[in-house]
């Protein structure tokens, strides 16, 4: 299972401590229209921030290993290394490190440059939400997919009701 949102640590006023950058961000506020220096960050509920901290950090935090580690890396004076796609071990581990801030769970996006916003890590996705983002991209004629507008595509639901499908309906050749 993976996780939908994003875990980042924040300081007492709200402000953003420690969310490492990975340079497929750049890639994707590109693809989005995005703006890299406008970050978006919004807390999940505290009902659902706990639920996500006891699922995702109580474990980090519990692993004899990742203790071994911190301790090592607190011996020597040194920062934990960030890994894209392991968001709550990043947070986790810089927070046992250093000691700083809070571990926050939620949405992280940047502004778009149009006035709107891109989500990029989103509390509560589902198939659902994608399938809708999937649509909006088509009605937009946004994006292209190996040269190709993405109105040359439609979305087929699978019989069953879980997911979809991104199909051509044009003659692309």
């Amino acid at each position: 299972m993976s996780i939908s949102g994003h875990f980042w640590i924040e300081d007492s006023n709200g402000k953003v401590l420690y969310d490492p950058h990975f340079d497929e961000y750049n890639f994707i506020c590109a693809l989005r229209g995005a703006d890299i220096t406008k970050p978006i960050y919004r807390k999940a509920s505290p009902a659902r921030q706990r639920e996500m901290f006891k699922k995702w950090v109580l474990p980090i935090l519990a692993d004899k290993e990742t203790k071994e580690f911190v301790a090592m890396l607190k011996s020597t004076n040194t920062l934990p290394p960030s890994f894209s796609g392991a968001c709550q071990a990043n947070a986790t581990t810089w927070k046992m490190v250093t000691g700083r801030g809070t571990i926050v769970y939620g949405d992280r996006g940047w502004a778009t440059k149009d006035g709107g916003e891109w989500i990029e890590f989103e509390d509560g996705w589902t198939p659902q939400s994608l399938r809708q983002e999937c649509q909006k991209e088509i009605d937009r004629g946004r994006l292209t997919k190996q040269g190709r507008s993405w109105s040359d595509f439609k979305i087929v639901d699978h019989p069953d009701g879980n997911g979809f499908t991104m199909t051509k309906f044009k003659n692309l050749d």
